[in-house]
This record gives structure tokens, C-alpha cells and sequence, in this order.
């Protein structure tokens, strides 16, 4: 079986995964890429969850819990929340009322 991740990583590099995607769908011969080892594709994960913990932290912001408590929630820091917070109230998505 040939080296299939140097293969990805040359592709990946020059945005030619389509062109090499349609030209392994021609040949006969299979390639097996696992691209879940790939370095792309790993740091995509990690950005995924990180996206989801930001967008978790904003909702409890617009819900009204404490700073405290979404730091434990998240496990950020408060200087982390109060960023987020901070932009929500800019960008006209949180008020600055005070919990109820």
C-alpha cells in the first residue's frame, strides 16, 4: 500500500484535493486515506468544539447566568466570559442589565 498521508498532506497544501479526489475515483487502483489522522482534519475538530464551547458560553450569557458560574460550567476563565460578554453587548445581543 503506497504512503497515502504524504499524498494528503502535498494535496491539502496546494488545494488540490478535488482534482486528486476525481483523479483516485478514475484509476483502479483503491487508495485507503484515513482522513481522520489527518492534522487538518484534527485541528478542524478541535476548532469545531472550541466554536461550540463559545457559542455554549453565549447563550448562557444571553440566559443571565453568573460569570462564576459558566466559568465553572465552560472551565474558561472569567477574563475569557467577560471578553465574550463584552462583544455580545457591542454587537447589540446582550443588554447590560443586571441578573434579575
Amino acid at each position: 500500500m503506497p504512503n497515502t498521508e504524504g499524498l494528503q498532506i502535498l494535496t491539502s497544501l496546494r488545494n488540490f484535493e478535488p482534482i486528486v479526489e476525481l483523479k483516485i475515483k478514475d484509476m483502479s487502483l483503491v487508495l485507503d486515506i484515513n482522513v481522520k489522522k489527518s492534522l487538518f482534519y484534527l485541528d478542524g475538530k478541535e476548532e469545531g468544539k472550541e466554536e461550540g464551547k463559545i457559542e455554549m458560553i453565549e447563550e448562557l450569557l444571553i440566559q443571565k447566568y453568573s460569570i462564576d458560574s459558566i466559568a465553572n460550567i465552560s472551565k474558561k476563565s472569567n477574563d475569557f466570559i467577560l471578553s465574550i460578554r463584552k462583544r455580545l453587548i457591542n454587537e447589540g445581543r446582550l443588554s447590560t442589565n443586571k441578573k434579575k
